[in-house]
């Protein structure tokens, strides 16, 4: 699977990459999350309960603290820079553009400004 990453993610795990190598601490087929047996990739569930220690750890909790709380920002930050729907049903990877309005919350000024503005 090929996920598109900012050139500055990109560059920082390249990065990250040639010091493991050089440190010998992964090897190129490794995984970038690795699961608990180092073979496999971290699924779900391991996922989550990383997302959650670091909540914990930067005093974050209430109701929106979830896995698709953060995709539900990434898609709606990927729609104000792209204003394109299609757009974020790419990087959020779904099938019909459907599921991805699910993830897009309204602009509060903007929905505010097109009533007024009616």
């Amino acid at each position: 699977m090929v996920i598109p990453l900012h050139p500055r993610a990109q560059a920082a795990l390249l990065r990250w990459m040639q010091f493991s190598q050089k440190k010998r601490t992964i090897r190129p087929a490794d995984f970038v999350f690795p699961g608990a047996n180092p073979e496999t990739q971290i699924n779900r569930v391991s996922a989550w309960e990383m997302v959650k220690r670091l909540y914990a750890r930067a005093k974050i909790s209430g109701p929106g603290c979830a896995l698709h709380s953060l995709r539900k920002s990434y898609g709606t930050n990927i729609l104000a820079q792209s204003r394109s729907v299609e757009t974020v049903r790419r990087a959020l990877r779904h099938a019909k553009l459907e599921t991805s309005r699910a993830y897009i919350a309204p602009d509060r000024a903007e929905v505010a400004n097109a009533i007024l503005s009616l």
